[in-house]
Order: C-alpha cells, then sequence, then structure tokens
C-alpha cells in the first residue's frame, strides 16, 4: 500500500475563526485521487449566516459579499458527502478540517464518518530533520507552485503535490509502513459488546468498564472516537496499556460541547471512581495552602497551612496551593536561596525572630531576622520570587458563570465558579437544564489548573460576573 494505490479525498476548508465550537466553514475545496490520478475536484463557497471576521478576510481574501449568494451547508452537504464516499479524508492537521465538517454534519443531524491521514504528521514522520512542518514551510521547502494561498482549492492542489513528492522520493516500503502506522485499524478486546462505529465525533468523556462493569480507566477526548481507536490501536508496544484494553467490555462515553467540560468532568469523574488505570486518582493528598501575613515590623512572613479540604472560606489570603507540604517546602528553600531570603520569615527555621538566623550568620540572608535589611526590600523579592508559582487569588469581585456552546448556541455547559471552586456545572439543550456533575463545593487543584490555563489562554470566553444573589437566573439565561 503506498500514497498512489489509495483512494483519497485531498480536503481543505476556510471558516470564520480557529474554533469548531462557534465557528462555521466558508469554503470547501477537494480533491479526488484514485490510482495516484487526480479524477474530480469539489469546489464551493459556503454562506455561514454570519459576518465572516475581518481578520478572517485579511487572510483568505473572501468577504460577505463573495458568500452572501452562496449555498448554505445544508444545500451542499449530500454532495460533499457522496463526493468523499469510500474515500480516505486527507487533509493538513486533518482533525481541524475534519472536526468542522463533522460539526456542520451533526448540526443537520447527519453522521460524516470517514479513515482519516494527515499529511502534517506524515511530513513529520519522513522529513524529521525539519522543525516546522505547516502548509506554507512544506510549500517553500518543496518549491510548490500555489496560485492562491490560504483558498481551499488551491490549498488541497499543494497537498497533492507535496504527496507526489513523497512517492518520487520515498521507496514503496517506507511508504507503505508509514501509511499502516498512521491508517492503523484497531485490535478489539474479545469481550467488548460496544460497538465502535456508534461512538461519535465529539469532545468528551469515556469510561472503560471490565466484566464486573467497575470503571478501570476514565479518559478525555477533543474527539471520543478517534481517542478510543487509539487505545485499541494494532501498534501497541506499552504493557500497561495492553492490559487495560484486553480488560474492557463496555464503553460509556458522555458527549460535551467543549474540551474545557470534558477536562472538568474527567476530573471530577476520575476523583469519584478511582479507577485501577488512572495513576492520580489512587493518590490522596492533603493539600498545603501558603499565606502571606505582615508582622508587627512590616515584614511579610509566609505561613504553610494543610487541609483534607478547602472551602471558600479558606482562600483569603491564600497565595498558592501545593499538593504536598513537602512541594510547599521544597519551593520554599529553592526561592530562599536563589533570592536570598530570611528562612526564618519563610517559616523553614524555627529561629521565631530571636535573633540573627543561621543563613544571616553565613551570608546567604541579607539580615531581614534582626532588621538589617529593610521591609520593603525583603518584600518586594519574596513576593517577585512567590510569583513563579501560580496564584490563587481570585481575579474577579464576585463569582463568574461560563458559558460553552456549540455554533447555534441551542446546546452547550454552563458552569458558576467563585474562588476557584465550582460551585455549578450544568448542561443545556433545547431549552433544558440538568446537572454536568454533582459539585463538592471545595477547592480542587486539578480543576483551578484547568480553569486558570483556560482564562488565561482563551481570547473568546462568554463568561458573566455576577452578584452573589444572581445565581439561578443567570445559569439559565446566561
Amino acid at each position: 500500500m503506498t500514497l498512489d494505490q489509495l483512494n483519497m479525498c485531498i480536503v481543505d476548508i476556510e471558516t470564520t475563526g480557529a474554533r469548531y465550537m462557534g465557528h462555521r466553514v466558508i469554503e470547501i475545496g477537494a480533491l479526488k485521487i484514485q490510482n495516484g490520478q487526480c479524477v474530480d475536484t469539489f469546489h464551493t463557497l459556503i454562506n455561514p449566516g454570519r459576518p465572516i471576521p475581518p481578520m478572517i478576510t485579511q487572510i483568505t481574501g473572501i468577504t460577505d459579499q463573495d458568500v452572501a449568494g452562496a449555498p448554505y451547508f445544508e444545500d451542499i452537504h449530500n454532495d460533499f458527502l457522496e463526493f468523499t464516499k469510500d474515500h480516505i479524508f486527507v487533509a493538513h492537521n486533518v482533525r481541524f478540517d475534519y472536526g468542522f465538517l463533522r460539526q456542520e454534519f451533526e448540526e443537520l443531524g447527519k453522521k460524516f464518518q470517514l479513515k482519516m491521514l494527515c499529511s502534517v504528521r506524515l511530513s513529520r514522520q519522513l522529513f524529521k530533520e525539519h522543525r516546522r512542518h505547516d502548509l506554507g514551510s512544506i510549500i517553500e521547502r518543496h518549491q510548490i507552485d500555489v496560485k492562491s494561498r490560504h483558498r481551499a482549492l488551491d490549498d488541497a492542489r499543494a497537498v497533492w503535490e507535496f504527496f507526489k513528492v513523497v512517492i518520487k522520493e520515498r521507496d514503496a516500503a517506507t511508504q507503505t509502513a508509514l501509511l499502516m502506522q498512521l491508517l492503523k485499524t484497531p485490535s478489539l478486546p474479545a469481550k467488548l459488546k460496544t460497538d465502535l462505529e456508534d461512538i461519535p465525533h465529539t469532545p468528551g468523556v469515556y469510561i472503560f468498564y471490565n466484566q464486573d462493569k467497575h470503571p478501570i480507566y476514565i479518559g478525555k477526548a477533543k474527539d471520543l472516537r478517534e481517542r478510543i481507536l487509539d487505545h485499541f490501536s494494532s501498534d501497541i508496544r506499552i504493557s500497561k496499556e495492553l492490559a487495560l484494553t484486553q480488560q474492557v467490555v463496555e464503553i460509556e462515553c458522555i458527549n460535551t460541547c467543549s474540551e474545557l467540560a470534558a477536562l472538568l468532568l474527567e476530573s471530577h469523574l476520575i476523583k469519584k471512581h478511582r479507577p485501577l488505570y488512572n495513576r492520580r486518582s489512587l493518590r490522596t493528598w492533603q493539600m498545603t495552602a501558603l499565606k502571606l501575613r505582615e508582622d508587627d515590623q512590616g515584614y511579610l512572613c509566609v505561613e504553610l497551612q494543610t487541609f483534607k479540604n478547602i472551602v471558600k472560606d479558606d482562600m483569603p489570603g491564600v497565595y498558592t496551593i501545593f499538593r504536598t507540604r513537602k512541594q510547599a517546602k521544597d519551593f520554599l528553600e529553592g526561592i530562599a536561596k536563589e533570592y536570598k531570603l530570611c528562612k526564618d520569615l519563610l517559616g523553614l527555621e524555627k529561629n521565631a525572630r530571636k535573633g540573627s538566623c543561621f543563613y544571616e550568620e553565613i551570608k546567604a540572608c541579607k539580615g531581614a531576622c534582626i532588621q538589617k535589611e529593610p521591609a520593603v526590600a525583603h518584600n518586594m523579592r519574596l513576593t517577585e520570587a512567590l510569583a513563579k508559582h501560580r496564584k490563587v487569588k481570585w481575579p474577579f469581585d464576585g463569582p463568574i458563570v461560563i458559558k460553552e456552546s456549540n455554533a447555534p448556541g441551542t446546546k452547550g455547559e454552563i458552569f458558576k465558579i467563585d474562588h476557584w471552586i465550582i460551585e455549578e456545572a450544568m448542561r443545556f439543550e433545547q431549552g433544558a437544564t440538568v446537572k454536568l456533575f454533582d459539585s463538592l463545593c471545595i477547592f480542587d487543584l486539578d480543576a483551578y489548573r484547568i480553569l486558570y490555563s483556560y482564562l488565561r489562554k482563551s481570547k473568546q470566553v462568554d463568561m458573566r460576573i455576577l452578584p452573589r444573589d444572581a445565581l439561578k437566573k443567570s445559569m439559565v439565561d446566561c
């Protein structure tokens, strides 16, 4: 099996934005390849039913006027389905293009399921000496002639020209071995009752059950079907993974509209069920909170408090939180050495301010313990050093509600959060709202890190800051 022996559709799309949850396709270009020849093409602009952002117009050249008279996806979906039927779906960063198109089909109540091949992964495997494998870099590296970059049909043609380079420069054995890896077929457990064809290409959480109906592994995925098939891939080499998959009898999938919901739900379910093959679920933690207080002389002092559960009333004054007291002390030891901070003030020495600490005597401390160094100077260095660890200070004046939904906004998830504590986790669909999971209303370090990363990285967050008495109405109306 070589590239010129595959029946494939090389597809490229242009969209209104980078996230398929909330954005729409505005152009599709595709080539049908059979026996190493392009036998047909598919190309159309698509009316997304919404304005095209100026940045997208700047990149693609596609304007609102261009798509005003174009068909909607609903009008062309059958033609595209027929065009791609029984062919391998190929794209550069295939999850992006496939995810968008799958979402468009799902909005119409239709399934779109094809075997996928990613030209990015192909390039990375065959040209490992190069660092960049985006389409622009490949075009430049292989001197591929492209008429209009960031237009769907021309970008699809560029991928095909790259494949021609591979066909010419790599022998059949190399191509065959790589394609077998990239197009790997699952090796299913003998007792598996779940039909993998029923698993959707959506974000969500999956649970593997053994024959006793006990959860043995819980995971999350941007694409449930693809991730689960990865577990059963025929090239598994890790004995632990093999031992896990051979015990799977049933698979439960919980769809979510967003990766945020999948991450939070996975974290919650792992702690609830403590499955055997989730390593972190078998650990128990007593979290250590690092608090700052100012003494009578104006010096900031560090205090460590250990909690089994941290509730909202415990959060004021907490600067950061560690999984264990040892982690907290190791961190403080490190910054004490690097910034020449007083270990007495960091709570690492039982000097209790009775005189100079040991480290001041060996010139490893600048003398804050005996007020030799001004408080303002020591406090500034301590604050700078602590900034190396994530702060848990709540950056809002009250609780917030975060809403993640699909493109029409008809279904999704809503989270009410206060001081990094999830107080409500709901899902809505067609006007009905139900719980996604029961919140314990305690601080969870894993959930905090998920939320912190989400709020820091996400440029488009549907978020409301709430008055403290406005929860119920806002959870529905958000």
